[in-house]
């Protein structure tokens, strides 16, 4: 027995708030690996870089955050959705699931792969990639790719084949 859902107002405005939410995260993952590189690139000459290092790792940080927050409705929706039994229609949980996941892991999970924290030991030493690596942690040049490259792109990806399967209306743009 199929139950048709009706397409309410709130149901809609979670729909699109994730849609943005979802483009906030591209836009994000590409500013991210673009001004990475940028960054690692011409750190060492431009001081103008090294003064917005940052600011502009808060901002992204914030934007990441951003999209968690605009996947609430889809949160809610989907719970309710899911209290009616209309499973198909509670995968908008990943609305809010998914970005979360994501903003978890680029600020937290990234410097689990790639440790360079030495005080205290709680990693062996960083014999991967050495050059990454200051007294601090992470180089100041590389952090925002460090970030982006190790888990954002990775997790976007996954997230990505996760709403084309279970929540496919927020990958269709109009």
């Amino acid at each position: 027995m199929s139950q048709t859902v009706t397409q309410t107002p709130w149901r809609r405005r979670a729909d699109r708030l994730a849609q943005v939410a979802l483009l906030i995260l591209l836009i994000s993952v590409a500013f991210g690996l673009i001004y990475g590189v940028l960054d690692a690139l011409l750190y060492p000459y431009v001081s103008f870089i090294q003064t917005v290092n940052g600011p502009v790792f808060q901002l992204v940080s914030l934007a990441y955050f951003l999209a968690v927050l605009l996947g609430v409705p889809g949160l809610l929706v989907g719970i309710q959705d899911g209290f009616r039994g209309q499973w198909v229609q509670a995968g908008r949980v990943l609305a809010f699931v998914g970005p979360l996941v994501i903003f978890l892991g680029v600020l937290g999970l990234s410097h689990l792969l790639i440790p360079c924290q030495t005080d205290p030991p709680v990693w062996p030493p960083n014999t991967f990639t050495p050059w990454l690596c200051t007294a601090g942690g992470i180089k100041g040049q590389f952090h925002l790719l460090h970030h982006t490259l190790t888990m954002g792109v990775i997790l976007l990806v996954l997230y990505w084949f996760a709403l084309r399967k279970w929540y496919p209306s927020v990958t269709r743009f109009r």
